[in-house]
């Protein structure tokens, strides 16, 4: 498979051809992988898509060699890489849920009426609703030490904003990737569970379908950590 270069900026249209039965089934997926992202780190947050035949993966985001709770800065791309069916290695593009919540989870339309959901991140240790309200106490405090003068009170606040910000990295260090996949039924307004993923979840970035099956390029597998790994999922009733 042949991932070619896109010199200058890009205008294009991305389509999908979905398969059209409404039958109910469940969903088991032969997991294996295509030629990975050519980054140590890999992505997530970028813009995924299929047109001419061609998986695209443009931009995304990732922390640079350190995971996002040891302090380094966020680091966005403008990189588009494209994947053919000529293709050996990715090379770079253009230059220069019960308990929790699910969040981030790729997903896609498999009928007429059904939308699966695979994945996410989430589940029992999400905390989603105490992070935000630490993150929304920290920053009470921070926009409150902007007024204070006074050396002891000040040292008070910035000992409370450190314990916000140990206990928000604490939380986050915990949040569970789910790998249970469910799906929605857009006629019965109904969910239901689908099946399992094997392997890694990668959450955050788009499924597409791609080479016969459902593709995940790159994302997220676990708190900061970002993948490479493009995955190949082959639906089998």
């Amino acid at each position: 498979m042949l991932i070619s270069k896109l010199l200058l900026p890009v205008l294009f249209s991305l389509y999908q051809v979905l398969p059209h039965d409404n039958q109910a089934h469940d969903i088991s997926l032969e997991r294996s992988e295509l030629p990975a992202i050519p980054d140590p780190t890999g992505f997530n947050g970028a813009f995924v898509g299929v047109h001419d035949g061609v998986l695209i993966f443009a931009g995304g985001a990732n922390y640079p060699g350190k995971p996002v709770w040891a302090g380094v800065a966020k680091q966005w791309y403008d990189d588009i890489y494209v994947l053919s069916r000529d293709s050996d290695i990715p090379e770079n593009g253009t230059p220069g849920i019960q308990g929790g919540s699910i969040e981030a989870a790729p997903a896609i339309a498999t009928g007429r009426s059904e939308i699966v959901v695979l994945g996410g991140v989430g589940g029992p240790n999400q905390h989603l609703m105490e992070r935000m309200a630490i993150s929304h106490r920290a920053k009470e405090l921070k926009d409150g030490l902007k007024t204070v003068s006074d050396a002891t009170e000040r040292k008070a606040i910035v000992d409370q904003i450190a314990e916000h910000q140990q206990r928000l990295t604490d939380l986050i260090k915990k949040i569970s990737f789910s790998k249970r996949i469910i799906s929605y039924n857009t006629e019965t307004d109904s969910w239901r569970n689908a099946g399992i993923l094997p392997g890694q979840s990668q959450a955050v970035n788009r499924a597409v379908y791609f080479e016969g099956g459902i593709v995940i390029p790159g994302g997220e597998v676990g708190p900061g950590v970002r993948a490479n790994s493009i995955i190949l999922g082959k639906i089998s009733e």
